[in-house]
Order: structure tokens, then sequence, then C-alpha cells
């Protein structure tokens, strides 16, 4: 079951402000969408998906200290 409350849609709208990938050992890319997915479930279900989100997600992902990563971006 996906919680849709206003709480729980604020607390992933705040992580995805300051989540980065280096924070987990290994910049462990995997994770960090893992967590992007189950924001984004829980957005869609409560039909809150901010127009910044895009830029967001790219911002997330460009703080990898991989270069060939962050290129792609």
């Amino acid at each position: 079951m996906i919680s849709v409350t206003e709480a729980a849609v604020l607390y992933l709208q705040t992580t995805l402000e300051i989540i980065k990938p280096t924070v987990y050992e290994g910049e462990n890319v995997s994770r960090v969408l893992s967590l992007v997915i189950g924001a984004h479930k829980r957005f869609l279900a409560v039909h809150k998906i901010a127009d910044e989100l895009p830029e967001q997600l790219v911002g997330i992902f460009q703080t990898s200290s991989v270069k060939a990563f962050n290129a792609k971006f």
C-alpha cells in the first residue's frame, strides 16, 4: 500500500531536494533511482508531480563524481 498523506508527499519532495548519489557507498545510483521511482509513484497517486521535477532529477544525478556519468545529463 502506498502512503499518500500530505506529510508523506512533503517528505518526499524535501528528500528529492537534498538527495545525492555521493551519499551512498560507491555512489549507488541504483539506490537513488529506486528512491526516485518510489517518490514518483507516490506523486502520481496523489496527482502532485511538480513542474520542476525533470530539472530536479537531472540535478540529482549530476552530483555524481563520475564525469562520464554526468556527461549523459
